[in-house]
């Protein structure tokens, strides 16, 4: 039994893993390329963005676009520090800021929750935004996603 799990799980994350196709956000200008083995669930009502799942593995890829507007004292609603606010349930193993952005990594509970936020000056509508990509999985899969992370981060980036 161990043995089919085992191939099961190898067939699902393998480093060879292909990609289903990339998403397109018209609305926030940005691109990702997807995993054949994570479904896309739909682009939201406001077309801000789109979930992917893995059903199998218990994972999600979310995508979306979002404008960073200046709440007060120059602090932003996509800034670092309101990111760290805002997720005070994510035990924090990684975190770095971009010139553009950041990453922060953890755990929430028993997954590992990666995410990367991009900034942006500006869009069509001449509002700076922010493209927030958030990957979730369990932790029994941490090797596993190793590759698909790198993948789909290294691939998401805006598009104009």
């Amino acid at each position: 039994m161990k043995n089919v799990l085992f191939l099961i799980a190898f067939i699902l994350f393998s480093p060879l893993q292909t990609y289903a196709g990339t998403y397109y956000n018209a609305r926030f200008n940005f691109k990702v390329d997807y995993p054949d083995s994570f479904i896309p669930a739909g682009e939201s009502d406001n077309g801000d963005g789109q979930r992917f799942i893995n059903s199998t593995a218990n994972a999600v890829i979310i995508v979306y676009g979002s404008y960073n507007i200046d709440i007060g004292g120059g602090d932003y609603t996509c800034s670092f520090k309101r990111f760290l606010n805002d997720h005070k349930n994510l035990n924090v193993t990684y975190k770095r800021e971009l010139k553009d952005g950041f990453v922060i990594s953890g755990l929430s509970g028993k997954d590992i929750e990666y995410n990367k936020v991009v900034m942006t000056k500006e869009n069509s509508s001449g509002s700076p935004v922010c493209l927030s990509l958030t990957i979730k999985y369990s932790t029994d899969q941490k090797v596993a996603f190793d590759k698909i992370i790198k993948n789909v981060v290294d691939s998401f980036h805006p598009t104009n």
